[in-house]
């Protein structure tokens, strides 16, 4: 867990207890609980159980609908479909963040022996946007390039955020050795016309 928080957080840990959720009896998600006992009733593995119980299909199916269609927005021009995301943050406490993905697509592609270029993608893609969670926007562009829209008080700390994505990457792709370099370039949200045009021009 230590790659996953940072040293503080980690050093402050005494204890952890893991509450699973399956699908079709498969684990598919679990929650991490720290200090666990300062509030827990003595029959907290029934608890677990209760909720586990009634909470795992709901918990699937909002997973399942992160991974979002984007056939709708590759039909569009791509400097309409930035153009467009850019007014709908007009004014938002956000933080733009481009990324790369072709280095990494080609390092697991070298890895991973039968996976195309595009079922990697959207693997990578599937991580993020279970990373980020649905309150951020995740805009998939041309040339395997992605934008992240992240909202500055739920994600306060960028460098640990792209940390745990690229931390992330190893649990999928399990021949990575090591967390994967990410190519990022990051962008304040624009505060005028001018500003979103050239952010605009930089972009594309």
């Amino acid at each position: 867990m230590k790659d996953y928080m940072s040293t503080r957080e980690f050093g402050l840990l005494e204890e952890i207890y893991w509450l699973p959720f399956f699908a079709e009896e498969n684990l598919f998600s679990v929650i991490m609980i720290t200090q666990w006992n300062n509030f827990a009733a003595e029959n907290w593995n029934e608890s677990f159980k209760i909720i586990s119980s009634r909470y795992s299909k709901k918990i699937y199916n909002s997973r399942k609908a992160l991974v979002v269609n984007t056939e709708d927005s590759a039909r569009k021009p791509q400097k309409e479909v930035i153009e467009s995301a850019l007014r709908r943050y007009n004014g938002k406490d956000i933080t733009i963040i481009k990324v790369n993905l072709m280095s990494l697509v080609n390092l697991l592609s070298g890895i991973k022996d039968g996976l195309s270029h595009l079922n990697i993608k959207k693997e990578v893609l599937s991580v993020f946007r279970t990373m980020a969670g649905p309150q951020q926007e995740i805009l998939e562009v041309e040339n395997n390039q992605i934008l992240l829209f992240l909202d500055n008080i739920r994600i306060p700390d960028k460098n640990l955020f792209l940390h745990q994505l690229s931390a992330s990457l190893p649990l999928l792709f399990q021949d990575l050795d090591e967390p994967p370099h990410l190519d990022v370039v990051e962008y304040a949200n624009p505060l005028n016309e001018i500003e979103r045009e050239e952010l605009l021009r930089v972009l594309l």
